[in-house]
């Protein structure tokens, strides 16, 4: 019997009816016990090598303000290419099968 797993997660606050945005996202994937468990390895690769730690979260929202544990890629001149190289893994983190 093979195990799927279903991930679901919104934009913004979790309340559909809320409208202090002008766009409400609700995205989901599905994947296999195999794929996820390899998604997990690579997250904690790319978590390790930029935090020494794997308990870090990616949110978008931290991401792109460059808050908490993202606040190492604000810009200054020696974590220019550490934030390249983070977004690069970053887009192309996938399963290949």
């Amino acid at each position: 019997m093979r195990n799927l797993c279903l991930f679901i997660d919104e934009s913004g606050i979790a309340n559909p009816k809320v409208t202090n945005s002008e766009v409400y996202i609700l995205a989901g994937c599905m994947v296999d016990d195999y794929a996820r468990e390899k998604l997990k390895i690579e997250a904690d690769q790319i978590k390790f090598k930029y935090w020494t730690k794997t308990n870090i979260v990616f949110h978008s929202k931290e991401i792109g303000r460059k808050e908490g544990d993202f606040k190492i890629f604000k810009m200054h001149p020696e974590t220019g290419q550490k934030k390249k190289k983070y977004y690069s893994q970053i887009d192309s983190f996938k399963i290949i099968p």
